[in-house]
């Protein structure tokens, strides 16, 4: 179960990471603020079974297919809680790559759960797609200045197999909202709301080493008098198949502005939640 897993710092290009507060000038006044981020109830963390069902659903899932990795190690339940856990599920008819992400929202016990199936036919090829998502996941961020971010993404649940017909892939669409709230001491809070739809595909012709993917990348921004936001984030779980390994990226980038009169205060920081890539053969197709 603990093959070679690697957390890789350069992540994708528009995903590079910034931690920069920019300012601009007017006669006599400079601006420079300097920050650092800071996780607020990391510990909060929970879930039901060994699929990653959330607990705040009423309705538990059950199904039971074979754990092949996790990252962090004994991270599905019922072992520790942990701030993420992504893992690959794997039967005779399907593997599942999947990311459960929990809330660090102090008191929030809820996760997000993205899981990607890849279904085989009877010669152990990929022939459709298949998905679980559900829940909410809260993310709390305090920023020096008692300056708070608070950035909360919903999946309302949906377990499917069985895509629509997209060239050589097999793809199921879901919906997600993202909700957020920035708050500056003397300026007030903006808050915005984002809805989008997320994508899951499987690539039926293995011989162009095509990938399978999910993703779920929202976007939620607004203005309020003085106040800006801009709030994005990005989960991908994606099988690359001339590399054999999963890949999972989890990527939540911040920004907002203050403008007073002539002088404009931005920050912009783009935080690297998760990136595992964990090696994986899928079963040898049989002629």
């Amino acid at each position: 179960m603990n093959n070679t897993t690697g957390v890789r710092q350069d992540c994708k290009d528009d995903f590079q990471q910034l931690k920069t507060f920019k300012a601009t000038t007017i006669p006599n006044i400079i601006l420079i603020l300097i920050t650092m981020m800071t996780f607020v109830g990391a510990d909060a963390f929970t879930v039901d079974d060994i699929t990653g069902k959330s607990t705040h659903s009423a309705e538990r899932r059950s199904l039971r297919m074979p754990v092949v990795k996790e990252v962090p190690d004994n991270c599905l339940p019922p072992h520790q809680r942990r701030d993420y856990c992504v893992f690959i599920l794997e039967d005779s008819n399907q593997v599942n790559g999947g990311t459960l992400l929990a809330s660090n929202k102090s008191g929030d016990l809820r996760t997000v759960d993205f899981e990607l199936g890849v279904l085989l036919g009877s010669d152990k090829s990929p022939i459709d797609v298949g998905i679980w998502v559900s829940g909410t996941s809260t993310w709390e961020f305090n920023i020096p200045g008692d300056i708070s971010v608070v950035a909360q993404l919903t999946v309302p649940t949906l377990s499917k197999h069985g895509g629509h017909d997209v060239g050589e892939l097999k793809k199921i669409d879901f919906p997600m909202s993202l909700e957020t709230w920035v708050t500056v001491p003397h300026f007030g809070m903006v808050q915005a709301k984002g809805q989008d739809s997320g994508t899951a595909y499987v690539h039926t012709n293995t011989s162009k080493n095509g990938t399978h993917e999910l993703t779920a990348n929202i976007l939620a921004s607004n203005v309020n008098g003085p106040l800006s936001s801009s709030i994005r984030v990005l989960v991908e779980n994606i099988y690359n198949q001339e590399r054999q390994a999963w890949e999972f990226t989890t990527v939540i980038s911040l920004g907002f502005d203050v403008l007073i009169d002539h002088l404009q205060i931005s920050y912009l920081n783009t935080i690297l939640l998760l990136h595992v890539l964990m090696p994986f053969k899928f079963p040898s197709r049989s002629e």
